[in-house]
């Protein structure tokens, strides 16, 4: 009588459908260049990309609005943010 052997492979760890979206779709440890971050979209767009661990490059010829959001995003000790306008 033959019998079967067990199979000796090594699994991995399950990663959850959740985990690979997650990963996928990771806004940290990248960089963004939004204009227009001074005001409406482009000032929303901004912080969120910066909560999401994104280094933003934010530009407007409002200066007065990219000051705000520069200190916004700066001041919340994101992962970076670079400026430019003119003025």
């Amino acid at each position: 009588m033959v019998q079967a052997q067990k199979s000796k492979v090594k699994t991995e760890p399950r990663v959850t459908l959740r985990e690979r979206v997650e990963k996928a779709f990771s806004l940290a440890n990248r960089v963004a260049v939004i204009t227009g971050a001074g005001s409406g979209i482009g000032y929303e767009a901004a912080i969120l990309f910066a909560q999401a661990g994104t280094q933003v490059v934010i530009a407007d010829v409002n200066w007065e609005g990219l000051d705000d959001t520069t200190q916004i995003i700066c001041g919340s000790g994101s992962n970076g943010c670079h400026r430019s306008g003119s003025g």
